[in-house]
């Protein structure tokens, strides 16, 4: 049986929010990981934990950064 997953803490909105307090760049290599990983994701289903997943891909690869958890 499949079940969600729900993110911790690393949200669309949590990247957001502390976006403004700075971050790293991502690089080429990332962000054609996370492009690969968000076409993977587009084609699996509309479950929350896919739509969450998918809107902080977008979000990491619209604002160009990474944010590491631990440092916040």
């Amino acid at each position: 049986m499949a079940r969600e997953v729900e993110l911790f803490r690393t949200t669309s909105e949590w990247v957001h929010t502390e976006a403004e307090r700075g971050g790293r760049p991502i690089s080429d290599a990332e962000r054609s990981a996370l492009k690969m990983l968000r076409s993977e994701l587009e084609t699996v289903n509309t479950a929350a934990d896919t739509v969450a997943a998918r809107e902080l891909i977008y979000t990491l690869l619209h604002l160009g950064i990474k944010l590491e958890q631990e440092r916040y």
